[in-house]
């Protein structure tokens, strides 16, 4: 109610020492006031402003002793964060997250070395045949599996290949496809773009690099009683794991191409995959050829790609 004070006080219906001048018009324009304010006309809920919305307001009798004594617990003015909710306890029983703590200095150095890293990641189109172990593949697919998904429904096939004749089968598709691409479908615009990548229809890496990973998104899931389940932002989530599956690749010390034949749909035919899988992306692993080269590009300044408010 205090809150409203200055309000009515604005409006010349009350004044300064808590006197209602014009009663007639001031009850309605309470309760107006009261009811945008509380959302209700007859209850006031715990809840106090926060950054991300309305929170709870922090009621230590609503926790255990366990929750209150925890690190967990982060007191933002009155809203009480970190704390989780009885219905996600249901599905999800949370355990302790406590990550390494690094000091400012450790924080720079490890941010400038692994930026400095990722820096030097480029996308290559000559590859060696030398053999890679399975295992390094294995460790690659298991960190793009750490991303984050909407719902944590993890909505992602990764189809690793390193079977000559599917590889040769998925070339000769992906040719015949970037061949009409380049004849007829691209506009001119397009090509004109690409020619400083010195890019063409042929594609002698899909079956030179050791493996191909093939990125499939779920376009929904399948739950035991064979009805479907519901997956959420499966184009961002997988587009995350993507990014963090090309990053995995760079630090491992291989070199990779993102491909994207267009149309895809042979992949899903030539790698037998079901109907609820959708080819995403065709990303070819490897060592770089010996003699390997690429554009001399160049990458936009911080200036160029962030702003801070």
């Amino acid at each position: 109610m205090e809150s409203l004070w200055p309000v009515l006080e604005a409006l010349g219906v009350a004044s300064a020492d808590g006197v209602v001048k014009t009663l007639t018009l001031a009850v309605p324009l309470i309760a107006t006031l009261w009811y945008w304010s509380n959302r209700s006309l007859f209850s006031v809920p715990w809840q106090t402003a926060h950054p991300s919305g309305y929170c709870e307001r922090y009621d230590p009798r609503h926790y255990s002793e366990e929750v209150r004594g925890s690190e967990l617990v982060v007191e933002n003015g009155n809203a009480l964060e970190n704390v989780p909710s009885a219905e996600h306890d249901l599905a999800y029983p949370h355990r302790r997250f406590a990550p390494t703590i690094k000091s400012h200095a450790e924080l720079l150095a490890a941010s400038r070395a692994h930026y400095e890293m990722m820096n030097s990641r480029r996308s290559c189109r000559f590859f060696s045949t030398a053999p890679v172990p399975r295992e390094v593949i294995d460790n690659i697919v298991l960190t793009a599996g750490t991303a984050p998904s909407g719902a944590h429904m993890q909505p992602w096939t990764f189809v690793v290949v390193s079977d000559p004749g599917v590889k040769r089968a998925i070339r000769e598709a992906a040719e015949a496809e970037e061949r009409t691409n380049y004849d007829s479908r691209m506009s001119e615009e397009w090509k004109r773009d690409l020619a400083p990548l010195g890019t063409d229809w042929q594609k002698p890496f899909l079956e030179l690099a050791p493996y191909l990973i093939v990125v499939f998104k779920q376009t929904y899931g399948a739950r035991p009683d064979g009805t479907r389940a519901t997956h959420y932002y499966f184009e961002k989530s997988v587009g995350i794991a993507t990014g963090m599956l090309i990053g995995a690749i760079h630090a491992a010390g291989l070199t990779t191409l993102t491909h994207t034949p267009t149309p895809m749909g042979f992949l899903s035919f030539i790698l037998q995959r079901p109907p609820n899988e959708k080819p995403y992306l065709l990303l070819p692993v490897g060592y770089p050829a010996e003699a390997a080269t690429v554009p001399d590009l160049k990458r936009k300044a911080l200036s160029e790609i962030m702003t801070v408010v």
